[in-house]
């Protein structure tokens, strides 16, 4: 980890120059003390950090770390995440009391973190986890009578079918219903996350794979089961939520968090607003994020063209012809150096 704070910024030239960050960088020794080597899944999957999977999402920790180097002396810091992915800036930066705010291209995205960002009332959130649980409780005798019409999303069905086996899918139709007669909208949300996490679960999908692939011989797990145990998960996880969170925002979360699914250069905040900005770029050529989470964007109805979805993420293999300019200097050699090596890649 590198501060850049090397030398004294004038009121005239308040940025490095391209090489003077590379100088920087190749000068710094490594500091050990930013390795997190010693935190276990427990810890690094604390708080609501446990809600739902998400791929190469960074650690609470580091993001911990950032903001207590960076935002000691500052009052009521504002905090952003332009690719805020799974909100764990925006969450670590909630539980301490700070403004949040960022932006995600990926319907998936926004759903996550706002769920994350949101402390429910415990007493309350375990009453409505009482109440769908038992709803749904049916689900657990071997032969049940329907108690619920189910809700198959009728657009990309046939995606629908080639990842889930059919009884999987009934169950899971069951459960999705009930979660949508669910009034609160807040809870709602809570519960579609879970169902959301659970989807790869009791799919065939192949688990740990980073690409869409089919594993015909996987043992599926009964969806009731699986979203029962990480609803169970999740209680907890906002439990601890909620005993960190300050009560100015609790009673007002409105004020305090600003996200939304929109292209990284269009940001929810004002100019010279933000007093940091902590986040994990687009992994370009290893992740497609849109492939990744399609089985909870079809499940969960957020397009009916997979194919066009898609060629809005950064890091698709869609490309795209069209002039390109970049800003960045460090950039620009990045990429020309890129194009040198293996010109296929543009």
């Amino acid at each position: 980890m590198v501060k850049l704070q090397e030398k004294p910024i004038s009121l005239k030239q308040n940025y490095y120059s391209p090489s003077e960050i590379i100088d920087i960088f190749k000068a710094k020794e490594i500091d050990k003390e930013w390795s997190f080597i010693e935190y276990k899944p427990s810890d690094t999957s604390k708080l609501t950090h446990c809600y739902h999977r998400y791929p190469a999402k960074f650690i609470p920790q580091l993001v911990e770390r950032l903001m207590g180097e960076y935002l000691s002396d500052v009052y009521e810091p504002h905090v952003n995440d332009l690719f805020m992915g799974s909100g764990t800036t925006l969450a670590c930066a909630i539980a301490r009391g700070y403004r949040a705010s960022g932006t995600d291209i990926n319907y998936v995205a926004e759903l996550i973190t706002k769920v994350k960002c949101t402390p429910l009332e415990p007493k309350y959130l375990k009453i409505k986890i009482n109440n769908i649980l038992s709803d749904l409780s049916f689900l657990e005798l071997p032969l049940f009578p329907s108690k619920i019409k189910p809700y198959i999303p009728s657009v990309n069905l046939e995606r629908i079918d080639y990842w889930f086996k059919p009884e999987a899918k009934q169950e899971l139709a069951i459960i999705l219903a009930r979660i949508i007669e669910e009034k609160d909208t807040k809870v709602k949300d809570f519960f579609t996350v879970c169902f959301s996490h659970i989807l790869k679960i009791v799919s065939i999908w192949l688990m740990g794979s980073t690409k869409p692939t089919r594993d015909m011989y996987k043992k599926i797990q009964k969806p009731f089961i699986a979203f029962k145990r990480h609803l169970m998960k999740m209680e907890r996880g906002n439990e601890a939520f909620w005993k960190v969170v300050p009560e100015k925002i609790k009673n007002n979360l409105k004020e305090y968090l600003c996200i939304k699914r929109a292209d990284a250069r269009h940001q929810p905040a004002e100019d010279n607003t933000v007093d940091i900005q902590i986040t994990s770029s687009p992994y370009v050529t290893s992740y497609e994020y849109a492939d990744l989470h399609q089985l909870s964007t079809i499940w969960l109805e957020f397009t009916d063209d997979l194919k066009n979805y898609r060629k809005e993420f950064i890091g698709t293999a869609y490309k795209s012809y069209n002039s390109r300019s970049l800003k960045s200097e460090i950039g620009k050699e990045i990429v020309n150096k890129l194009e040198k090596k293996d010109a296929g890649m543009f």
